[in-house]
């Protein structure tokens, strides 16, 4: 028996705002930037054929019938089929984390300029 091949769509849409879908990751990364404030690192999403899995462009999926739609990561070549599962990956892999002895270190050179 021979396996079906899959055909696979990327949407970027904001995990914060869910403001509508966005055309490609470039326009979401400006929307984290300049609505959300949030600098995620950007890089050229990769899609990757195999044999029983393609992915096709917004375009043509709308030409075709049993496509998948997953969420794209604009920082990584992931993608998820749930908005949460966006959301838990970008917390945990690329948000911004705080270093508090960095933070700290800041705070005290602050403090040191404004005595000075």
């Amino acid at each position: 028996m021979s396996q079906k091949v899959e055909y696979y769509s990327l949407e970027y849409k904001c995990h914060l705002c869910q403001y509508g879908r966005f055309v490609d990751a470039r326009c979401l990364h400006d929307h984290y930037i300049t609505v959300e404030g949030i600098c995620y690192p950007n890089t050229k999403p990769k899609t990757y054929n195999t044999k029983y899995k393609k992915f096709i462009s917004a375009s043509e999926a709308r030409k075709r019938k049993n496509i998948v739609f997953v969420f794209g990561c604009i920082s990584c070549s992931n993608h998820f089929e749930k908005l949460d599962d966006l959301t838990n990956h970008l917390k945990e892999k690329h948000e911004p984390k705080v270093h508090l002895e960095v933070d700290n270190g800041f705070k005290k050179l602050l403090e040191m300029v404004k005595l000075a």
